[in-house]
């Protein structure tokens, strides 16, 4: 027995079975880490976390950093994968030394995660500025990371006190 299926339950079927194009995060290529330059920007987008810079220049390779008021550090990156030119979004994540980091409210953190929209090929900046008393703490830093719950990429840091 055949039955006669419209054209609009034809072609939901075929939309439905026909495999999705997805945007794959394979890995991060770290292009540069150690100390930037650069001024925050003033176009709103970014977050006291994660604030947009303007012409932000690795002004030192090194994965030393001193714990210094005004020292800006992170990594330019690019997402590796496909589609090229796809947006993907990407879980950043900084896990700050055992200590911890206490905040202007006196609360402790260990961790610190935003998420951010990034372009598959195109390079990327996650910077993290010691603007502020409190966010400054030597030891061990981990920048991490991931597209979804997988971890796709991360550098370490060792802050340290220059006063020795």
């Amino acid at each position: 027995m055949f039955r006669v299926i419209g054209p609009t339950v034809l072609l939901l079927s075929l939309f439905v079975t026909a495999p999705a194009t997805a945007q794959t995060v394979q890995s991060i290529d770290l292009q540069e880490y150690g100390i930037f330059d650069g001024q925050r920007a003033e176009s709103g987008r970014g977050n006291s976390t994660n604030p947009d810079y303007a012409g932000l220049v690795l002004r030192t390779k090194t994965d030393r950093i001193p714990a210094t008021l005004g020292v800006k550090f992170g990594v330019a990156y690019v997402p590796v994968g496909s589609p090229i030119g796809a947006p993907v979004k990407l879980s950043l994540v900084t896990r700050f030394p055992p200590a911890g980091i206490l905040d202007a409210a006196a609360k402790r953190h260990q961790k610190e995660e935003i998420v951010k929209t990034a372009v598959i090929g195109s390079p990327s900046y996650r910077i993290f500025e010691f603007d502020a008393p409190w966010r400054i703490l030597p030891g061990d830093w981990v920048f991490e990371f991931y597209s979804g719950n997988r971890k796709v990429g991360e550098k370490h840091f060792t802050v340290f006190d220059p006063k020795g």
